[in-house]
């Protein structure tokens, strides 16, 4: 006799997109914040050093969860056998947003594999070998910054097109948690 499990988040959220629209919004509110702030340790800021990853690192997860939100609205099978499909385990941003039928400009398909970079080595000082994810931490300040807020928005639009309940619409550069 096979035991049913109990109903957990995964089974409440998954098959969701709202719930991967909201955790999007989170990342992009997080790292909007992030960017003002815009100081290091000491004297360093995001400017001097010529790097703000650990922002494209949070804006990165925001498009990840946008482009499995909207596959997930348009019905690609995000649990198989009780799992989450081995589609959705991926970082592949550029075939989430082929597979979606997201237009991509050529500046805009190449700031989405440079995003893609970003989680796959973004997380740590190196890659996971030489010469690889080498754009993970390649970013010029402000300006790859506004051009991610514009792909992002993209993906934002993109979603509320497919029909599937959203969040209110936002402008993703403005995005902010409240000030307390």
């Amino acid at each position: 006799m096979t035991r049913k499990r109990s109903i957990d988040r995964f089974d409440a959220l998954a098959h969701k997109p709202l719930a991967w629209h909201e955790t999007a919004a989170h990342y992009i509110a997080a790292a909007n914040f992030l960017f003002e702030v815009d100081k290091l340790p000491g004297d360093w800021s995001t400017t001097s050093v010529g790097t703000n990853w650990p922002v494209m690192l949070l804006y990165a997860t925001a498009a990840e969860n946008l482009l499995k939100a909207i596959r997930i609205a348009q019905g690609a099978p995000v649990v198989v056998d009780g799992q989450l499909a081995k589609y959705f385990a991926s970082h592949d941003l550029l075939k989430f947003a082929t597979d979606a039928n997201v237009t991509l400009e050529s500046e805009q398909r190449s700031l989405t594999t440079k995003l893609q970079h970003v989680l796959e080595a973004g997380k740590y000082p190196v890659a996971k070998g030489p010469g690889r994810n080498s754009r993970a931490w390649t970013w010029e300040n402000p300006a790859d910054v506004k051009a991610v807020w514009r792909l992002l928005q993209t993906f934002d639009d993109a979603l509320r097109l497919t029909g599937a309940r959203c969040l209110d619409k936002f402008d993703v550069d403005k995005l902010q948690y409240a000030r307390h």
